[in-house]
C-alpha cells in the first residue's frame, strides 16, 4: 500500500471569484473542471507538478441537492485551504489499515464527473472518521490508471511546501505512517492548520 498527496482543496464562496483571485496571486488561471452531481459543488483546477493539482471548490448554484460535504462548502465565507486528498493505489488496503489504527473508514464510493471537453472522469473515494484530527487527515482517492485531473490542468505552478500544523503532532504522524503517508509533513502549531507554498510566475505564494 502506497499513498501520497494528490491534491489540495481550496474552498471559496464563489467559483468565478475564486478563479480570479488565485490567478491574480499566481499568474496562472485555473481551468473549470466540472460539477459534482449530488454533492452540490463545482470546481476549477491547476496543475502543481508531480501528478498533483490544486482544486478550487465552491457551491454550485445550479444544483439543489447537497451532501454533508456540500453543505460544509456552502458555509464557507472566505477562501480557505480546507483539506487535502491522498492518492492511493489500493483504497481497500487503506480502509483495513484505518480499522487497524482504531479509526472508522467510510464506504468506498465510486464517483465521476464530466469534464468540459465531454470526457468522463471516474474515481473511488473514501473518508475516514473517528480520529479527532478533522481535515488534517486527508480523504483518499484511487484514480483509474490512465486518468488524472492534472493531465489537462493548466501548468505554471509548482508545490514547494506542504505542512500540517497541530498542537499534538506525534499521534498524527503515527496515523499518517500507518496509512502509507509521509509523517514528515506534520509540524507543531498553536492551532490545527494546513499550509501550502506554491512557486508561481508571480513568485512564492503561501496559502492557508
Amino acid at each position: 500500500m502506497h499513498s501520497e498527496l494528490d491534491h489540495l482543496v481550496w474552498a471559496v464562496p464563489d467559483l468565478d471569484e475564486g478563479i480570479k483571485s488565485l490567478a491574480q496571486r499566481t499568474g496562472v488561471t485555473s481551468a473549470v473542471g466540472g460539477r459534482h452531481p449530488g454533492v452540490g459543488t463545482h470546481n476549477a483546477l491547476k496543475d502543481l507538478g508531480g501528478r498533483r493539482y490544486f482544486e478550487i471548490l465552491a457551491p454550485d448554484p445550479a444544483q439543489d441537492r447537497f451532501s454533508s460535504f456540500g453543505r460544509l462548502i456552502q458555509g464557507i465565507e472566505r477562501p480557505k485551504l480546507l483539506t487535502w486528498a491522498a492518492r492511493t493505489d489500493d483504497i481497500r488496503a487503506v480502509s483495513e489499515a484505518a480499522k487497524d489504527a482504531g479509526c472508522a473508514p467510510g464506504v468506498v464510493l465510486s464517483l465521476s464527473r464530466r469534464r468540459p471537453d465531454g470526457q468522463s472522469l471516474s474515481w473511488k473515494l473514501m473518508q475516514i472518521s473517528g480520529h479527532g484530527f478533522g481535515p488534517l487527515l486527508p480523504f483518499f482517492v484511487e484514480w483509474r490508471a490512465d486518468e488524472h485531473p492534472s493531465d489537462v490542468a493548466p501548468r505554471g505552478c509548482r508545490l514547494s511546501g506542504f505542512e500540517l500544523r497541530t498542537p499534538e503532532p506525534k499521534p498524527l504522524r503515527a496515523l499518517l505512517s500507518s496509512l502509507g503517508l509521509d509523517p514528515s509533513t506534520v509540524a507543531e502549531g498553536v492551532e490545527p492548520e494546513i499550509r501550502a507554498v506554491l512557486e508561481t510566475p508571480k513568485g512564492r505564494v503561501e496559502l492557508v
